[in-house]
């Protein structure tokens, strides 16, 4: 958290514009849709897209400055020398914060606009906190590749765009054929992201695809053995002891 304080306070401008963009965003997309289709499933819609897209932002902006952390080297990194997990873990508490904010203002913008929730606290909580555990390894992951990259921002940039068009964040899942979906279910960030549009929009019905879940669990775990081989294999190579 110490170190999370710094981040936030040497970047501080860069955390609020980015917020601030998410808010006139909010707004935006609320004014168009109140003007266009003011109908409460127009909404509803609207509100499981801008959630996901929130969780989305959280993932790309911790995924975006992890791979970039080598080729950057700020001041924590050179006069603390600190381990590049804490590192990582410094832009995922910052970039969480940022969601919560937003998030935060989405549900605020919903309630004056009497739509009707059905929230599952317990279930934000539990995305949340998947969320978090996939961005830990996948960041070092991103990190340590970059030290074998040299188009390392190029690639990210793609990586990300990839996995914006392939979460239903500007599509539902009611609109593409049941086998499209099942196949996108496969994908780690898929799962996370209309998980927690689900669990803002329908509830506990979120728990109901045990399958799923199993296969998250299946998947982070093999993301965490290969990301700790790497890391235990690379890290005197990478930082030259």
């Amino acid at each position: 958290m110490k170190n999370t304080i710094i981040d936030l306070r040497y970047n501080i401008r860069q955390y609020i514009g980015w917020l601030l963009i998410n808010f006139a965003l909010i707004l935006l997309s609320y004014f168009i849709v109140n003007l266009i289709s003011p109908s409460e499933p127009d909404k509803t819609r609207l509100f499981f897209q801008l959630s996901g897209y929130l969780l989305f932002f959280w993932m790309a902006g911790v995924l975006y400055y992890s791979s970039l952390l080598f080729s950057r080297r700020g001041f924590i990194l050179d006069i603390t020398n600190l381990p590049l997990y804490v590192l990582v873990n410094v832009h995922i508490v910052s970039f969480l914060l940022q969601f919560a904010a937003a998030f935060t203002f989405l549900v605020i913008v919903m309630l004056t606009d009497r739509i009707e929730l059905n929230m599952s606290l317990i279930g934000i909580a539990y995305f949340i906190a998947l969320t978090y555990l996939l961005l830990i390894p996948s960041g070092i992951l991103l990190s340590l590749l970059e030290y074998f990259s040299q188009h390392m921002r190029r690639n990210v940039i793609i990586l990300l765009t990839v996995i914006m068009l392939s979460v239903s964040i500007l599509w539902v899942p009611v609109q593409l054929p049941a086998l499209v979906v099942k196949i996108l279910s496969l994908n780690p960030f898929y799962f996370l992201v209309n998980g927690f549009q689900t669990a803002v929009v329908e509830g506990v019905s979120v728990f109901y695809k045990v399958p799923l879940h199993l296969l998250f669990l299946c998947e982070l775990i093999f993301v965490y053995i290969w990301t700790f081989y790497l890391y235990r294999k690379l890290k005197d190579e990478i930082t030259g002891k």
